[in-house]
């Protein structure tokens, strides 16, 4: 009885090594990180910026490429850069909620790249009067995997007509 126990449960963890997708897990899961990172309420202190920038350090690569559609600047390239744009919405806003829906993840199979289609939900309200927003932008995050850890390497918003 002892082995047929012992069987069930072997085969079991067999049956979700082979067919979970850990790395699509993994992702969501950093995205639920993303939202509160890029979140800010009244509540939160100062030091929060301070912790919320080495968490952005985390989720995104050195290297990243942040496109924007329909901005000034379209595009911004580099952590130095991420982190001073970070900053300076951080001090536009008193409060942003974010949330990411119809979250669509494909990872590469040689599971070293991933891209994430989603909507981005943004509403808040700026720092200088009681001006409030609400943004709805399709996105694509292109994810890779380096040294092991998931990370955003291109972020780019999708206009209505791409």
């Amino acid at each position: 009885m002892k082995w047929l126990v012992l069987a069930s449960i072997v085969v079991f963890i067999g049956f979700l090594l082979f067919f979970c997708n850990w790395d699509e897990r993994i992702i969501r899961k950093k995205l639920t990180t993303l939202t509160y990172v890029v979140s800010k309420s009244p509540k939160d202190s100062p030091l929060s910026l301070v912790t919320k920038t080495q968490k952005i350090r985390l989720l995104f690569s050195d290297d990243c490429k942040i496109f924007i559609e329909r901005r000034v600047n379209p595009s911004i390239t580099g952590m130095d850069k991420l982190t001073t744009l970070f900053h300076a919405a951080y001090e536009v806003v008193s409060l942003i909620e974010v949330s990411f829906s119809d979250i669509y993840v494909i990872v590469a199979k040689d599971r070293k790249t991933a891209i994430v289609h989603t909507r981005v939900n943004a509403k808040g309200i700026y720092s200088y009067g009681e001006d409030s927003f609400n943004i709805f932008q399709e996105a694509v995050l292109i994810w890779e995997r380096r040294e092991g850890k998931w990370t955003i390497s291109v972020a780019k918003t999708i206009d209505e007509f791409d």
